[in-house]
């Protein structure tokens, strides 16, 4: 054997080791792992197993050393060792975290991030199913339990989405991608699963999939517009007619007073309704983004004309406070009357079921006028009143709105160079109040 390898540290070394041996120093016997040096120069690692030799009187004559090569074994738990290094910080990277469910011993072993997903620590867990299951949402605990004893059963991988309750009470949702593993005589062995934390992902997804619905309502409602452009065209054709049909009776038919005044009447309802229908013309057609003098008045008159309607059958009461001096403003005409509409629509929506009130007040200063339309609704929170303007933020219903509005409303009094302010007490109501310079033509 000597002639084969020589120890690493050579003769002397070898020596040493011998004289403690047999001065009882060192105890021969047992386990030892030492390197070698082949005769071709390969360094190999052996694992000894030795018994001491003696002679009758009891002294030591001798070591018998029976040793293998375990240096391929120990090379495969040094790349096992680093490959399990690798994954942890893969793990850790992507946020994945991983799980062995021993079915017969019902150890179950986690890996450091799946404790970061359970915002346990290591002694916080026993290492039983139990506790996996006792961290589960209670209204998911059942179906995730029986999901696993369908797989075992059907022999087929799963892969599901589930909550937990991590020790402070917050709720995570957490997804599962789990496998079963079985003897040859078909017996399940172990489950092994990978986890991951996607709660901002189905934040996210939950968001992307409001501004979907919204979009389409969006794109709904401008085809509402459009619809309505194009009756109050085919309606216009028949009314000029009726009222063409009613002057010529004034003027042929012979008729009593009151029979006059009801042909009046009738003559003065079609003019209504053409009126009624071109100002819904002027508000659907696209803008043209000329700007003109306006007076603020006459499309506040307008626009509560429209509105005036749906005041009575809410029985809400508009008053109006009037600046009699209040100055022209440059401004696109339909953009002001779209930012008015919504406001005072907004208004309406937010007032009382029963004895709502709405007060739209104008004034100015040196510099420019001011719009307040004030509600006396249920009101908002701070936190509510922070993201009022932010695009598809609604308080309503899908059905009612969709969260624009108040963004593109605001968004078109920034480009006229002015501003909106909202004030709000829970409980008391609202105030939106429009700032517009005033400029020159």
């Amino acid at each position: 054997m000597v002639r084969t390898f020589y120890p690493i540290g050579g003769k002397k070394r070898n020596q040493t080791l011998f004289k403690k041996y047999r001065s009882g120093q060192l105890d021969p016997t047992g386990y030892v792992e030492s390197q070698i040096l082949t005769k071709d120069g390969k360094k190999l690692v052996v694992a000894w197993d030795t018994v001491l030799t003696k002679d009758k009187n009891g002294k030591m004559t001798g070591v018998f050393c029976f040793g293998r090569d375990i240096t391929e074994r120990l090379q495969t738990e040094k790349a096992l060792g680093q490959s399990e290094r690798d994954l942890s910080m893969a793990q850790k990277i992507a946020g994945l975290g991983s799980m062995v469910h021993e079915l017969k011993s019902n150890n179950l072993r986690w890996s450091d991030e799946t404790y970061k997903v359970f915002g346990l620590a290591h002694h916080e867990f026993n290492g039983t199913y139990e506790a996996y299951l006792s961290a589960v949402h209670p209204e998911d605990r059942e179906w995730v339990d029986q999901t696993k004893q369908n797989s075992i059963r059907e022999k087929k991988p799963y892969s599901i989405d589930h909550r937990i309750v991590l020790p402070g009470g917050r709720v995570r949702i957490i997804h599962v991608e789990a496998k079963i593993y079985y003897d040859d005589r078909g017996n399940p062995l172990h489950a092994r699963y990978v986890v991951q934390d996607i709660t901002e992902r189905k934040e996210v997804e939950k968001e992307l999939k409001k501004y979907q619905e919204q979009l389409m309502h969006a794109e709904k409602l401008s085809s509402i517009g459009k619809l309505s452009a194009s009756i109050a065209h085919e309606v216009n054709n028949p009314l000029f007619g009726i009222r063409n049909v009613l002057e010529r009776t004034k003027l042929v038919v012979d008729m009593k007073p009151e029979d006059m005044n009801f042909i009046d009447m009738a003559i003065g309802e079609t003019d209504r309704i053409a009126n009624l229908i071109k100002r819904l013309n002027d508000f659907y057609r696209p803008t043209t983004g000329k700007k003109e003098r306006l007076k603020i008045h006459r499309i506040l008159d307008e626009i509560i004309l429209l509105t005036q309607k749906e005041l009575l059958q809410r029985n809400i009461k508009l008053k109006t406070h009037f600046d009699d001096d209040l100055p022209v403003v440059t401004a696109v005409s339909d953009q002001i009357k779209q930012v008015m509409l919504n406001l005072i629509q907004n208004a309406m929506d937010a007032s009382k079921k029963k004895g709502g009130k709405i007060n739209i007040k104008t004034s100015h200063d040196d510099s420019q006028i001011k719009i307040q339309i004030q509600d006396n609704g249920m009101g908002m929170t701070p936190k509510i009143t922070e993201q009022i303007f932010n695009p598809f933020f609604t308080t309503k219903s899908k059905v009612v709105g969709i969260g624009l509005g108040l963004s593109v409303s605001y968004g078109i009094i920034q480009s006229h160079g002015g501003t909106i302010e909202v004030e709000s007490t829970p409980g008391k109501g609202s105030s939106f109040t429009v700032l517009l310079p005033i400029r020159n033509s």
